[in-house]
């Protein structure tokens, strides 16, 4: 799901940090990724997702400009009048 406000996002990041939440998405995370394996096995360009099962993390905004930069990251940004950045 596209999430297209910065209140949409951190809502989103908020909820993926309750445990039963955390579960029930790592469960749907899991079986979409094994789905998208098997669709993409055939595929010589393809190498692998490089999607984490990992809880949101909060950054400052200076840390987290540094870290999609060193990682190279394309980001989106929505609502940018809000100071709020999200990796999930």
């Amino acid at each position: 799901m596209l999430r297209h406000t910065t209140e949409e996002v951190l809502d989103a990041c908020m909820e993926a940090i309750e445990p039963e939440r955390a579960a029930i998405t790592s469960n749907l995370r899991k079986k979409v990724m094994n789905e998208l394996m098997q669709g993409l096995k055939d595929h010589n360009w393809f190498t692998e997702f490089d999607i984490a099962d990992e809880l949101p993390m909060k950054f400052s905004l200076r840390q987290w400009i540094k870290l999609a930069k060193e990682v190279q990251a394309t980001v989106f940004i929505a609502g940018i009048e809000q100071k709020v950045f999200s990796i999930c």
